[in-house]
């Protein structure tokens, strides 16, 4: 069961996929990649790397902040 009404784009629904987070905050332009794959939705695995992991990591040790949900699912 979902605790948000807001409704899910196609894209952030799609299981058994592999996708790549580019940073783009700061002096990073792009130069910071991560390249994953997830059986969870897409959504689902983003989450996770606000809290975890080297997404995560990355913008804590470099940019002081968790990484906004919205950067990650762009």
């Amino acid at each position: 069961m979902r605790n948000s009404t807001a409704p899910v784009s196609p894209k952030e629904a799609t299981t058994n996929v592999v996708y790549k987070f580019s940073c783009q905050e700061g002096r990073c332009d792009g130069s910071s990649i991560y390249i994953g794959r997830t059986s969870t939705t897409l959504r689902r695995r983003m989450q996770s790397h606000r809290n975890q992991g080297s997404i995560f990591q990355h913008f804590t040790d470099i940019h002081i902040m968790k990484p906004p949900l919205q950067k990650l699912l762009e």
